[in-house]
């Protein structure tokens, strides 16, 4: 049985044999930590690379397949004229300033240089036109 209490989840357990109270906290323990946490909001920053003009874009979000569904499919104005898309690289945090700090970062000179000098490898076989 799952109770709500002040926004957590509590987890009952009853036991029908009657472990010793030892084991039955045990797996009281085991019980509770399997549903709490059971959702941690995340923020991604992500890198996509565009095989039309071999250009990057670096974008952040809360909800990376969404986003990457949207970019895909046209309904993002800024990769709208650049499909096909590629996602190449992203990174999670779980504070929206920090993603959004990130992103600014990796969109600045010396961001943009780490992150040609992190991903050289798929930026060469993707013929990135920008890497030396």
């Amino acid at each position: 049985m799952v109770e709500r209490i002040h926004g957590m989840d509590e987890v009952r357990v009853r036991f029908s044999l009657g472990p010793s109270s030892q084991a039955r906290s045990f797996l009281l323990k085991i019980a509770k930590l399997s549903f709490a946490p059971y959702y941690i909001a995340m923020y991604y920053v992500y890198v996509l690379f565009s095989k039309k003009d071999y250009e990057l874009y670096i974008g952040y979000t809360n909800n990376l397949t969404k986003r990457i569904i949207e970019h895909k499919s046209g309904k993002s104005l800024a990769t709208r004229h650049r499909q096909p898309l590629l996602l190449i690289y992203y990174e999670s945090y779980l504070r929206w300033s920090d993603a959004k700090r990130r992103e600014k970062y990796l969109k600045g000179g010396n961001g943009r240089g780490q992150l040609k000098i992190q991903l050289q490898d798929i930026l060469k076989a993707l013929k990135y036109k920008h890497l030396n």
